[in-house]
């Protein structure tokens, strides 16, 4: 059985490395060819190009790799289904169980891989091709930036330190404004608990104003709410707001609590803390998926075949992922329901499929 094991997972591996590769070939020509002329019209350097490029990799194998699992299982399996080492196997006393077993443990492994990914090269990735991006070629400032379970914001003359976003209903909470002269000498400051947007502008309550003299001195003033007058809209806060994509899953869970703690909505965050362990398991439900799909080329179809139904599953599976996520992001369905739900449907077909195959 070792023997058969090493014979199974040699073809599996071969056929998914290529796919991988394939995969992210396609998916980096795509983006290319969208941006390229955003970097000609910025003129931006074979290396500054190279670099983005690079740091999106990680990215893209995160969220290729499941798919690369499927059509790796699935022309495995057929293959090994046309050339009759199946029968064979079976004629010789292995069941199905142990015929799968080495792939189904593989798969699992590279489920746990991609959470590790997540967690350690996936954040720092991706903010460095962002920032390349943004900064290094389109020459943007970096206005603002998430830190320390903090929002800090630089505008044209002040400087804003924010510890809570709440995006959903445009509200700002623990607000600190350094206003700053053309020497970066501390003009105003404004302290407040919370600024609320509105259609006339911004409105902040339990609010207190120093403003700094020629003379050193400075004047104090504090009011239970104040309309100030700030360039910002809610959308320019959007951008230096936390992004789960750039937060491990610990750094994720503690900036939920924090929000939890202040009163604030912290749904859309939980889904996305939940997917963080959720979505890696796509790899297993593939392969769960992809075998009893395979093991129909005994009775007819072919790499083609297999190809298309991978297609066809991959598509079908992110389309209700993305669904559900949607609807979890807007409360409709529980957090965690909204996270697992593709997997728990995936893996029931999968399960029923595999289980009712001959043996």
């Amino acid at each position: 059985m070792r023997i058969i094991s090493k014979y199974i997972l040699r073809e599996f591996y071969k056929i998914f490395f290529l796919s991988s590769i394939s995969f992210i070939s396609l998916y980096l020509i795509v983006d290319f060819f969208e941006k390229i002329k955003s970097f000609i019209s910025h003129k931006a350097s074979i290396n500054l190009v190279s670099l983005f490029f690079l740091y999106k990799i990680p990215f893209i194998l995160f969220h290729i790799i499941p798919i690369a699992v499927l059509l790796s299982t699935l022309l495995t399996f057929t293959i090994l289904s046309r050339n009759q080492e199946i029968v064979a196997m079976k004629a010789s006393g292995i069941n199905l169980s142990s015929i799968c077993a080495p792939i189904l443990i593989s798969s699992f492994l590279i489920s746990f891989l991609l959470f590790i990914l997540n967690e350690s090269v996936i954040p720092y990735a991706t903010k460095k091709s962002e920032y390349i991006e943004n900064v290094c070629i389109k020459k943007k400032q970096p206005a603002g930036f998430y830190k320390q379970n903090q929002i800090w914001y630089k505008s044209q003359n002040a400087i804003y330190n924010i510890q809570i976003f709440d995006p959903k209903n445009n509200v700002l909470k623990g607000i600190t404004i350094n206003n700053l002269d053309k020497d970066f000498n501390l003009v105003r400051r404004i302290d407040a608990k919370e600024a609320r947007w509105s259609t006339k502008g911004w409105i902040f309550y339990d609010v207190r104003i120093r403003s700094w003299q020629e003379d050193g001195f400075f004047k104090s003033q504090s009011f239970s709410k104040k309309m100030i007058s700030l360039p910002e809209t809610p959308q320019d806060f959007k951008k230096a707001e936390g992004n789960p994509e750039e937060m491990t899953f610990s750094e994720l869970l503690e900036y939920i609590k924090k929000i939890e703690s202040e009163g604030y909505d912290a749904t859309k965050y939980v889904v996305d803390l939940h997917l963080k362990i959720s979505f890696p398991l796509v790899s297993l439900i593939m392969a769960i998926l992809g075998i009893p799909f395979a093991l129909k080329a005994e009775r007819g179809g072919g790499i083609a075949l297999s190809i298309g139904t991978s297609i066809f599953i991959g598509f079908v599976y992110y389309f209700i992922y993305a669904f559900s996520r949607s609807l979890g992001h807007s409360g409709i369905l529980p957090p965690i329901i909204s996270a697992w739900l593709t997997n728990i449907l995936f893996g029931i077909i999968g399960v029923f499929f595999l289980t009712s195959a001959p043996q």
